[in-house]
């Protein structure tokens, strides 16, 4: 079982500094970790196409339409932090290359009267990180902590560093778990424009 506060004790750990038994804790360490960790755990979130926060669905369509520009407007879901594909089509992993759209505010516009959505969902559930996830929040915590607990530039630029060594291997491990959208999209596109039909069947 992992908890918000486990993150935290880490992202201390690293510092030097002493743990907490809770966010409340009457501790200065404590009332920063509860004042950055939110915000900092959908940063982390947004920064990679993290597998655990993937989600798939088909957007409701708004009664009202763009004023200009698009003809159609679809609500966004509530826990959306970062919109990464959308296809007119459920039967493609990645959408076609005409597909056009924008995102504004908690809305995406198009010309399309059907859309899915693959999108970052916000996941407030520490146990649905995966340990790699875990070790990289901590670090950016880290990171973000290091002036006020230790006023040391010196540790901020180290506790920079191990993050992003930290975020380079979570990426690694997180990336190894399928097949490549981009390289499908390569090879959609150069069927497109050769000719050729050998993409082969979508699995």
């Amino acid at each position: 079982m992992t908890s918000e506060v486990d993150i935290s004790n880490i992202a201390l750990a690293y510092l030097g500094a002493n743990q907490i038994t809770s966010l409340d804790d009457d501790s200065n360490d404590a009332a920063l970790c509860k004042l950055m960790y939110a915000g900092l755990r959908d940063t982390v979130l947004a920064d990679r196409e993290w597998t655990f926060a993937v989600a798939r669905v088909q957007l409701p369509a708004l009664a009202a339409a763009p004023d200009w520009g698009y003809t159609y407007q679809f609500q966004l879901p509530p826990d959306v932090l970062r919109v990464l594909n959308l296809s007119d089509d459920k039967t493609q992993p990645v959408p076609p290359y005409d597909l056009k759209w924008r995102r504004e505010g908690s809305a995406v516009a198009c010309n399309s009267a059907t859309i899915y959505v693959r999108y970052l969902k916000r996941i407030e559930d520490p146990n649905k990180f995966s340990p790699h996830f875990v070790q990289a929040l901590a670090a950016r915590m880290a990171a973000d902590l290091a002036w006020p607990i230790t006023n040391s530039k010196e540790t901020v630029e180290q506790m920079t560093q191990l993050y992003a060594l930290k975020l380079q291997d979570a990426m690694a491990v997180d990336g190894m778990q399928g097949s490549s959208d981009v390289l499908r999209a390569k090879q959609l596109h150069s069927a497109r424009y050769s000719g050729s039909s050998s993409v082969g069947p979508y699995v």
